[in-house]
């Protein structure tokens, strides 16, 4: 009843995952989290930010391969850049009755600051992204007992060859990596989460407990956006879907899930493997990369809100890329010797140094773990005993 074009992953009807949910009174969510992210939240004692660390010489910094980002205000657009995106531009559910009515409003205030990015080429997927790229230093601290870790990575694996019905497992891929850490204003919020906007909540819950219940974990969605849809010229069976959200699930636990996260103490990536979508978003996403330098584009990432006490949603985080030139994009790692040979799991052992302390061990949706390849690289695709 809402319009809304069908969804690529169907949507359920589920119980609300909030703590304490039933005992809350619903308040006016959209004016709650309006005036805790833009600052009016109780203030949070101050704690120290870990000092800068020393980057190991065999680890990339984040944003090592894209770091053409806009910083001069006023500019008309992007020309092979990015910026943070503009929540506004993305309209998300909000209740009553969400269920109902179907009504959307544009989100709040971004939760997540994003860092930097990261876009380069692979010969495979990447499996893990800590053998071979330093995460960002976060500038704001976590409180004490939160579940939100400082660092929040989304990682997608976009397919270069041409979609098929069958699909392929593996293969040339391109790496959109996007880096956020928490807000001051988050902090403030997630320090009085009995009170804190219902989006906020949501985010808590889902960082604590994503890993081990498949069914808070198929909340996370991906929004693409396109500005300029027509000068793209993207096939009229598309238009239905630009701006609508993509709900990511757990491949582990789901047939045809596309998503598998990788939590510690300090972060959480969720890499998405675009090979596993259905073949009419694979065949959209391949008609971007003829005409990437063509467009300008919006991705956002948010967690589902369903009942009342967890809406309004708010976006996760945003990024507006434009004008993107694919041959700029580096190859990554780089083929040895100039002759075009792919990194084998032997020689990114040595190169590469092995595991870096702490990002060694992979945790997916249902609750299990893994160790994680020596290379983060594989030209093959993983058993499924590897918690995908």
């Amino acid at each position: 009843g809402s319009g809304q074009a069908p969804a690529l992953s169907p949507e359920q009807s589920t119980p609300s995952i909030t703590a304490d949910a039933s005992q809350r009174p619903i308040e006016d969510g959209q004016e709650r989290a309006k005036q805790v992210l833009e600052g009016a939240g109780a203030a949070v004692p101050p704690t120290a930010v870990p000092s800068p660390r020393r980057i190991p010489s065999h680890l990339q910094p984040a944003g090592f391969s894209f770091s053409n980002r806009r910083v001069t205000t006023g500019q008309s657009s992007l020309d092979h850049a990015w910026e943070p995106g503009d929540h506004q531009r993305f309209r998300l559910r909000v209740g009553p009755n969400y269920k109902k009515y179907g009504r959307k409003e544009p989100s709040g205030p971004v939760l997540l600051e994003l860092l930097e990015v990261d876009l380069f080429k692979s010969s495979a997927l990447v499996h893990n992204l800590g053998e071979f790229i330093a995460l960002p230093e976060p500038r704001v601290p976590v409180p004490e007992g939160s579940a939100v870790p400082p660092i929040f990575v989304v990682h997608g694996s976009l397919p270069f060859e041409a979609p098929s019905m069958l699909g392929n497992s593996n293969g040339p891929t391109l790496n959109a990596v996007f880096y956020f850490g928490l807000r001051e204003e988050t902090q403030q919020a997630l320090a009085s989460l009995e009170t804190a906007p219902k989006a906020v909540q949501l985010l808590e819950t889902f960082c604590r407990s994503a890993h081990a219940d498949p069914s808070v974990f198929n909340r996370f969605k991906c929004i693409g956006m396109l500005r300029n849809y027509e000068e793209v010229g993207m096939p009229s069976i598309m238009k239905g879907y630009n701006g609508k959200p993509v709900l990511i699930r757990n491949r582990s636990a789901v047939k045809g899930g596309s998503g598998v996260m990788d939590q510690q103490q300090d972060s959480i990536i969720m890499h998405v493997n675009v090979r596993l979508w259905p073949l009419l978003a694979r065949t959209g996403l391949h008609t971007l990369f003829g005409a990437s330098a063509k467009c300008d584009l919006d991705v956002g990432f948010t967690i589902e809100g369903r009942a009342d006490d967890e809406l309004p949603e708010v976006l996760l985080g945003a990024v507006h890329i434009a004008h993107l030139r694919l041959d700029e994009l580096p190859q990554w790692p780089p083929p040895i010797g100039g002759g075009g040979a792919k990194l084998s799991h032997q020689e990114g052992s040595q190169r590469g140094g092995g595991a870096v302390p702490g990002r060694g061990r992979r945790v997916d949706g249902d609750g299990r773990g893994g160790s994680t390849a020596t290379t983060g690289i594989s030209d093959q695709p993983s058993p499924s005993s590897s918690h995908r």
